[in-house]
């Protein structure tokens, strides 16, 4: 859910205040490594129960990239590599994952003919051209997604012109836990009507990935992320948010090639996305080269998918040098505190992005001119300002070159990047590890400047399943005297929280 600045003061609350505290680095770093806006900056040795399960811990509990588990039946979707491409699917398909995403937003039944409706609907909107108000997109002829459409249509279409939802092609590449996206919010919890509550903003993802009936073709072409929003939990109670955490983290003391294992990972997903209270899904499609165009649609209550601005998303080139004078060289002046404690969004019409364009060969990052704000802030603030958005997370920030997670083939998993993974190659943090979940960190190397010249080239290091392994973590295992809830937790949590805004 989204925290409106007039409805959820969270800067004055203790627990964002905290956050902020925590951020800042001034917590000390015996708990282990202190991060912010993901990237490390200060190590510390890594708790011992930690570290020697931490592979266990992100490749079954945090993000599931298994083929033993993606490729069973309970998560088979109907392929079109397979022949003939029946209507049979399984009970985490995605056919079966938009139907839980209409659910969540009606908070009822939804029928099968509805499900069909919904999905006629939503891939006619994928029809619908390129955000005009975006600069960057306008250069295009059409949108990316719009191209891409019709082959994807093509392997989906039966033999009577329909597209049935039981057979959409597409592949499951990972189901992610992201329990790390909860801040302490509990002023917003109560103004949304969840009082005594407190954790805000806890998400798990499903990611799939088109297939396409000619694998001779590009293959990695488009991408489905169904996002659902947990409500408000409350740390106090061990049946809220505690259990979250025990539930996911339970995964990884089991064996993750038997039975099991399936049926733990499916009741923890049905009691979890049973208590969901927003559904959306975000959808990427590539062009012949490397560009990707993103965009987002928000389930609703009458069974349509509508569209909605990106959260935090600027349009326009990374090149551009935002001064003082510009839009966001206004917003960022006048909310740095927000931004670093990354509790802000854009109301503003120049700031709002419907669909943004992913160039992965940008060789630069978002840049604000020196006068903007001043000293050390500036580089904190842009370097918020451009991770938040899907452009600057998925380009030279990150040096990810533009996936964080590959395709895969059956049978095999997806490759992650060194963002994720912390693993490194000369320097680069690029797609290109499969079982690479290490404890270093991944550094990209100092991009150019463009259009800004006295942008300070920070050197960033990079973990984020680390990062996450130790929210989880600090969840279960609170330092000493640290109840949940208390001050203290809040600050402990506050050391690896991605603090994204709902």
């Amino acid at each position: 859910m989204k925290n409106r600045p007039g409805s959820a003061l969270c800067l004055l609350t203790a627990g964002l205040c905290l956050v902020a505290a925590a951020a800042r680095g001034q917590n000390g770093n015996a708990a282990g490594p202190l991060f912010r806006n993901r990237a490390v900056v200060q190590s510390a040795p890594v708790p011992s129960r930690v570290s020697q399960n931490h592979v266990k811990v992100a490749e079954q509990s945090l993000l599931i990239r298994d083929p033993r588990v993606l490729d069973s039946t309970d998560f088979q979707s109907c392929e079109v590599d397979v022949a003939p491409c029946s209507e049979a699917h399984g009970k985490w398909s995605f056919a079966s994952v938009f139907q839980r995403g209409m659910t969540v937003a009606r908070k009822g039944t939804v029928t099968p003919a509805e499900v069909q409706a919904a999905t006629d609907g939503w891939r006619q909107d994928l029809e619908k051209p390129y955000d005009p108000k975006n600069p960057l997109l306008s250069q295009a002829n059409s949108s990316l997604i719009q191209a891409v459409k019709a082959d994807f249509e093509a392997g989906w279409k039966n033999d009577k012109g329909e597209y049935p939802a039981l057979r959409i092609p597409v592949r499951l590449l990972a189901i992610v836990n992201r329990i790390d996206t909860a801040v302490p919010d509990p002023a917003g919890c109560a103004h949304r009507g969840e009082p005594g509550k407190d954790m805000s903003g806890a998400e798990i993802r499903l990611e799939f990935a088109g297939v396409r009936a000619n694998l001779t073709a590009t293959f990695d072409y488009l991408r489905f992320i169904v996002e659902f929003v947990l409500p408000c939990e409350s740390s106090s109670d061990p049946n809220e948010f505690p259990r979250l955490a025990r539930d996911w983290h339970s995964l990884s003391a089991l064996d993750i090639a038997a039975p099991a294992y399936g049926e733990r990972l499916s009741q923890v997903l049905d009691y979890w996305l049973g208590t969901a209270v927003k559904a959306r899904i975000r959808i990427a499609g590539a062009s012949a080269g490397a560009d990707w165009a993103v965009r987002e649609y928000i389930f609703q209550p009458d069974g349509k998918l509508l569209p909605e601005s990106l959260e935090r998303d600027l349009p326009g080139e990374l090149a551009t040098c935002w001064d003082r004078g510009s839009a966001l060289g206004k917003f960022a002046a006048g909310h740095d505190m927000r931004i670093l404690a990354s509790r802000y969004e854009f109301h503003e019409s120049a700031l709002n992005a419907s669909e943004q364009l992913i160039e992965p060969t940008e060789d630069h990052v978002l840049g604000l001119d020196f006068k903007v704000l001043p000293g050390n802030k500036l580089e904190e603030v842009r370097h918020a300002l451009s991770i938040n958005t899907c452009r600057g997370c998925h380009t030279s920030e990150t040096g990810t070159n533009g996936l964080h997670l590959g395709q895969r083939t059956k049978g095999k998993r997806s490759k992650i990047s060194g963002f994720l993974s912390g693993a490194s190659d000369h320097g680069t943090c690029l797609l290109d590890y499969g079982d690479g979940n290490t404890q270093s960190y991944c550094t990209p190397r100092i991009v150019a400047s463009v259009g800004c010249p006295d942008l300070n080239k920070t050197t960033y290091r990079y973990n984020d399943l680390l990062r996450r392994d130790l929210y989880l973590d600090a969840v279960l295992n609170p330092p000493d005297g640290a109840s949940p809830g208390s001050a203290a937790w809040y600050a402990a949590i506050a050391r690896y929280a991605t603090l994204q805004l709902h």
